[in-house]
């Protein structure tokens, strides 16, 4: 059983580079990832893989570059496509599942012919026991040309590979995890970039003498000397009163 309350992440911005550590239970124990806005990259280390991906420096002036990061971080399918698809990584060979689009693809126009649907299943039982992608298809062409079976064209193109769990469970963590650390660190930066204004102490209108109801009464500034001084809380003229 995952537990996922065991996965805690930080992530810390240094200039142009954003900076992500996570650690976890037994299904992840530790991951590193470096989202560089200058170069356009990602890459990330874990005990569950090496992943990394290279767009080119963000110039979309409509999105942000940690709302991009956020954004495909965010989609498992996207993210997985650019990071193993596309980098040709390693994924689990489904047999069974190929088998299956090579028996349709043979015999789409030979429903009726028994000889054909027997040469088939010859040539597919000659793969039982090839569980990798490269043997299974050693093996199936082998078959195919003893038995002089003419396969589909392009009949690699039937082959299912699916994402390995580790696969999977990276893209789990950089949605359930990464992607909320980057948010909140995002919201703490903006809380710090927020000016602060001094406090002041609203007292007499020193035209009233009494709690101004017009608006126009002064305030207590506490100087960096220790000196107070009166500034107008409107600062300027109103209701008559010249400040």
């Amino acid at each position: 059983m995952i537990d996922k309350s065991l996965r805690k992440a930080t992530a810390e911005r240094y200039g142009d580079l954003i900076v992500v550590h996570m650690h976890g239970g037994c299904d992840c124990l530790w991951l590193n990832m470096y989202l560089d806005e200058a170069t356009g990259q990602m890459i990330c280390d874990s005990d569950i893989g090496s992943y990394a991906y290279h767009w080119g420096r963000h110039i979309d002036k409509r999105q942000s570059w940690l709302d991009f990061c956020c954004e495909w971080l965010s989609c498992d399918e996207w993210l997985l496509r650019k990071c193993c698809g596309e980098r040709k990584a390693e994924r689990k060979f489904d047999r069974d599942s190929t088998i299956g689009e090579l028996r349709l693809r043979y015999l789409a126009d030979k429903e009726e012919d028994e000889d054909a649907q027997w040469e088939i299943e010859r040539v597919l039982e000659a793969t039982e026991g090839y569980d990798k992608r490269d043997e299974f298809a050693a093996a199936l062409n082998v078959a195919a040309d003893m038995r002089s079976v003419d396969l589909p064209e392009e009949w690699w193109t039937c082959i299912v590979e699916r994402y390995t769990p580790w696969q999977l469970r990276f893209a789990e963590i950089c949605r359930e995890v990464i992607v909320p650390a980057i948010r909140e660190m995002d919201a703490m930066d903006t809380v710090d970039e927020v000016p602060t204004v001094d406090a002041v102490e609203v007292v007499r209108c020193r035209d009233c003498d009494d709690y101004c109801s017009h608006g126009v009464a002064v305030a207590k500034k506490e100087t960096t000397t220790g000196e107070d001084i009166n500034v107008p809380t409107n600062g300027g003229e109103k209701d008559g009163h010249d400040q």
